[in-house]
């Protein structure tokens, strides 16, 4: 991933201007440097999870590979951002949309 090791000092060097100045931008688009980049890395575990590229990858690789150092951690902001877990967003879909291990419908 390209921003697993992108850290506020570097992104302000990259555009010329203070750590301090970079945080009150993100603080006026209401959020935070380190909010900004963990939605980041969760997209890209996001993105890892339900590519055919990565099937044989496991979570917790995808897990490092996108920048995260914790799996605990990575779990629930997964779950929180998703509503559900790594494992589920995995689960293979039927083309109808639900999940291929869900019971018969009568």
């Amino acid at each position: 991933m390209q921003n697993a090791a992108l850290n506020l000092d570097q992104l302000a060097a990259r555009q010329g201007i203070s750590p301090r100045y970079v945080q009150m931008l993100f603080e006026e688009a209401g959020t935070t440097f380190s909010d900004f980049v963990i939605e980041r890395r969760l997209d890209e575990a996001r993105s890892m999870l339900t590519s055919p590229r990565y099937t044989a990858w496991s979570i917790i690789a995808i897990a490092l590979e996108a920048g995260f150092g914790d799996l605990s951690h990575f779990n629930r902001r997964f779950k929180r951002r998703y509503l559900m877990t790594p494992t589920d967003m995995r689960r293979p879909t039927k083309h109808d949309g639900t999940l291929s291990s869900d019971f018969p419908r009568r």
